[in-house]
C-alpha cells in the first residue's frame, strides 16, 4: 500500500518527468481551463506556467480553434477514448495525443502531449507530390504500365492498364492478378513467365502476345518486363509495359494477306494469259491452216466445203473469245452501259432455247434441254436490257453444255413479288464448296485444281456476275460435286404497258430475183470489210457506190438521186458515220441507211438509231442476213 509520502515523491517524479520530457504537455479540466503546462510549452508559447493557470482556451486562442478545442474536450469527457490528429499552427504541423486523466474511474481532467512533426509532414508532401507526379505521368502515357510483387499481383497500374482490363479507376486492381482480367490459357502462361522472371532476374523484352480479355477485347502488344530490386539487392516483383501493336499488327496481317492474294492474282493471271494465248491461237490456228489449204487447186468441192466450215467456226470462237475480253475491260474501266428498253422475256427464252438446242441436235449431246416460263407472254415485259440478258443467260447455259454429259439441262424464271428469278439448272459434274467463289472471279476457273474446264479463258462467269450486277440484281450458285449445280440471278420485275415493237419483217434471201435495177452506197474505210460485203452482194446484180469516209458519203447522197440506200459504217475518218447519217438525213429524210459496225452493245446501237439510221446490224455480218435487211427496204421503194 502507498503511502502519503509515497505519493508525495511520486507526484514529484511525475512532475520532473512532465518538465524534461522533450514534447509539449498540458492539462485542462473538464471545463477546457488549462491546469498545468510544461517547461517546453512555456517556451514554446512565451508564456509563464502562471499566465495559463485557470484561463480558458478561449482567453488564449481565437474563436474557431478555441470552439474545436472545446468540442474536442467534452468528446474526450463522454467517450473516455484517445484520440490522435494532426493540426497545423503558424505553418508548422504537430501530431497531438489527447487523453482522459482518472480519479476514482471518473474523467476528471484532459491531457494532451503534442510532437512537432512539421519536418515529416514536409517530407510526406513532397513524397505525396512525387508519386502523384509519377502516375500522372504514367497515366498519360499511351502504353499500358504496370507493377508486380512477387506473387504476380499487381500493386499499380496505368491508366492505359486500367482500360485494357476493364476497370474504373487504378486501385481497383490493387491485388489482383492476371487470372482476374484475362482467359485462363493466357494467364497461366503470363504467370508462369514472371514467376520465372522473379526466380532467375532474366528480363522478358519485346515479346509478341495476342491477348483476348474477359470482355472479349482482342488485342496484340509488345511486351516488356524486368525484375525490381529492393535495397538488399532482392527481388520484390517487377515492372511491366505493354505496348498496343494491335493496327500494326493487323497491318502486317493484312499485308500478308494482300501479298498472297496478289500471288494468287499473279498465279491466276498467268494462267489465264497462258489459257488466252492458247484459246486465240487454235482458232486462228485453224482459219490460217485451213485457209492455206483452200489454195491448193487438187482439192475437191466438198473438201472446200468442209474447210470453210472451220474457218467460219473458228471464227465464231474467236469473235467469242474477242467479246469477253472487250465486256471485261469495260467492266473493269466502268465504261460497260446499260440501255433499258421493253423487253419480253419469253421471246429471249424462246429464241435462246431454239439456239442451243440446235447445237445440241447439231453436237448429238446425250441431254435433254428444256424451258420453263413462269408467266404468260402479255405478264413477261419488262424493262432490261435485252443484249446483256441474252449474254447472261447464254454463258450460263454454255457453261452448262460443257459440264452436263448427260442428264437435264432446264432454263427458265419465276416470279417472286417484284422480282423474277431465273435459273439453269444441270445434272453435270457440280461444282466443289471450295470454287464457288472463285469461278465469279476474273480468271477464275476451276480448270487448275479441279480438271473439268477444257477451254475459255475464265471470264465467261465474272462477265455474267457484273452483267447481273448492272440490270440491278443478284447471283448465287447451288452445286454439288457429281449431282449438278445450279445458277439463279434475279432481275427487277419492272413491267411496263407497252408490248416490246415488232421488228421490221425480213425477206429470205432465196425469194429475191434481182437487184440489178438499185444502187446502193457502202460507206467502208476498211479495204476487207468492203471488199466482203461486195463479194456478198454481187450475186444480186446490185449497183455498189463506195465512200472511203462520212465526208465523201454526204458528197455523193447530195450528187446523186439514185441511191435507194446506204450501208453506213461508224468508226470512219474525217466524219463518222453518226454525224454523216445526220447529215444525210437533211437532204434525203426517207432514204434507209443501215448502220453496219464493230460497236456492237445496246448503247451503241441507241446513238445509230438517235443518229437517224433505220436498222442496225454488228460485225461480224453474216451474208444471209445482210441480203435479208436489204431486200427489206428495197422491196418497200
Amino acid at each position: 500500500m502507498t503511502t502519503l509520502s509515497e505519493n508525495h515523491k511520486l507526484n514529484e517524479l511525475l512532475s520532473g518527468f512532465l518538465v524534461q520530457m522533450p514534447l509539449l504537455g498540458w492539462i485542462r479540466d473538464t471545463e477546457s481551463r488549462y491546469l498545468y503546462v510544461n517547461k517546453q510549452h512555456e517556451d514554446f508559447s512565451g508564456m509563464e506556467d502562471e499566465q495559463y493557470m485557470g484561463k480558458s482556451v478561449y482567453d488564449l486562442f481565437p474563436r474557431q480553434q478555441a470552439d474545436k478545442y472545446k468540442q474536442n474536450d467534452q468528446r474526450m469527457l463522454r467517450t473516455g477514448k484517445r484520440e490522435e490528429y494532426i493540426e497545423q499552427r503558424n505553418n508548422r504541423y504537430y501530431q497531438i495525443f489527447v487523453f482522459p486523466l482518472l480519479i476514482d474511474d471518473e474523467v476528471s481532467a484532459i491531457g494532451g502531449i503534442e510532437l512537432e512533426v512539421t519536418e515529416q509532414k514536409v517530407k510526406e508532401k513532397e513524397l505525396h507530390g512525387e508519386k502523384e507526379f509519377l502516375q500522372a505521368l504514367l497515366d498519360n502515357l499511351p502504353h499500358s504500365i504496370y507493377f508486380k510483387d512477387r506473387e504476380t499481383r499487381f500493386t499499380r497500374i496505368n491508366k492505359t492498364q486500367a482500360n485494357l482490363i476493364g476497370v474504373t479507376t487504378s486501385d481497383e486492381a490493387i491485388g489482383r492478378t492476371d487470372f482476374d482480367y484475362f482467359s485462363e490459357k493466357h494467364a497461366m502462361i503470363t504467370d508462369k513467365e514472371e514467376r520465372n522472371l522473379i526466380k532467375t532476374g532474366i528480363p522478358i523484352i519485346d515479346k509478341l502476345e495476342k491477348v483476348r480479355t474477359l470482355t472479349g477485347k482482342l488485342v496484340w502488344v509488345s511486351s516488356t518486363k524486368v525484375p525490381i530490386y529492393n535495397a538488399a539487392g532482392e527481388i520484390d516483383g517487377l515492372a511491366g509495359i505493354s505496348i498496343d501493336v494491335t493496327e500494326k499488327r493487323n497491318a502486317e496481317i493484312n499485308l500478308e494477306h494482300a501479298l498472297m492474294k496478289a500471288e494468287e492474282a499473279d498465279r491466276l493471271k498467268s494462267a489465264f494469259l497462258a489459257n488466252m494465248s492458247h484459246d486465240i491461237r487454235t482458232p486462228m490456228n485453224g482459219i490460217l491452216g485451213f485457209a492455206d489449204l483452200l489454195k491448193n487447186s487438187a482439192i475437191n468441192k466438198k473438201q472446200q466445203e468442209k474447210y470453210i466450215n472451220h474457218i467460219i467456226k473458228s471464227g465464231s470462237t474467236l469473235l467469242s473469245l474477242i467479246d469477253d475480253i472487250i465486256d471485261i475491260s469495260k467492266i473493269e474501266a466502268g465504261q460497260l452501259k446499260i440501255v433499258k428498253n421493253p423487253v419480253n422475256v419469253n421471246e429471249v427464252l424462246n429464241e435462246i432455247f431454239e439456239l442451243f438446242e440446235n447445237e445440241r441436235i447439231v453436237n448429238k449431246h446425250s441431254f435433254n434441254f428444256e424451258i420453263y416460263k413462269g408467266l404468260a407472254d402479255d405478264q413477261a415485259v419488262i424493262r432490261t436490257d435485252a443484249v446483256r440478258l441474252n449474254q447472261i443467260l447464254g454463258n450460263l447455259i454454255s457453261n452448262a453444255f460443257k459440264f452436263t454429259p448427260e442428264g437435264t439441262i432446264q432454263v427458265g424464271y419465276t416470279q417472286n413479288n417484284r422480282v423474277l428469278e431465273f435459273y439453269v439448272k444441270d445434272t453435270g459434274v457440280g461444282i466443289p464448296e471450295e470454287f464457288k467463289e472463285v469461278i465469279f472471279d476474273r480468271f477464275g476457273q476451276v480448270e487448275d485444281t479441279f480438271k473439268i474446264n477444257k477451254k475459255g479463258t475464265g471470264l465467261g462467269l465474272a462477265i455474267t456476275s457484273n452483267l447481273v450486277g448492272y440490270l440491278g440484281g443478284q447471283i448465287r450458285l447451288e452445286s454439288k460435286p457429281g449431282e449438278g449445280s445450279t445458277f439463279y440471278f434475279t432481275l427487277p420485275y419492272e413491267t411496263i404497258e407497252d408490248k416490246v415493237e415488232e421488228t421490221r419483217e425480213m425477206y429470205p434471201a432465196e425469194s429475191l430475183v434481182t437487184w440489178k435495177d438499185a444502187v446502193i452506197l457502202i460507206a467502208e474505210d476498211e479495204d476487207l470489210n468492203y471488199m466482203y460485203l461486195v463479194s456478198a452482194l454481187k450475186s444480186t446484180g446490185v449497183t455498189i457506190v463506195r465512200a472511203k469516209n462520212g465526208k465523201e458519203a454526204i458528197a455523193l447522197a447530195a450528187q446523186r438521186d439514185d441511191i435507194q440506200l446506204i450501208l453506213m459504217d461508224i468508226k470512219m475518218p474525217h466524219i463518222n458515220g453518226y454525224d454523216a447519217t445526220r447529215a444525210i438525213k437533211q437532204i434525203h429524210p426517207e432514204l434507209p441507211i443501215i448502220a453496219q459496225t464493230a460497236f456492237v452493245s445496246e448503247e451503241d446501237k441507241t446513238k445509230c438509231f438517235d443518229a437517224g439510221c433505220d436498222y442496225f446490224l454488228s460485225k461480224p455480218i453474216k451474208k444471209e442476213s445482210l441480203i435479208d435487211v436489204i431486200g427489206g427496204y428495197l422491196a418497200e421503194r
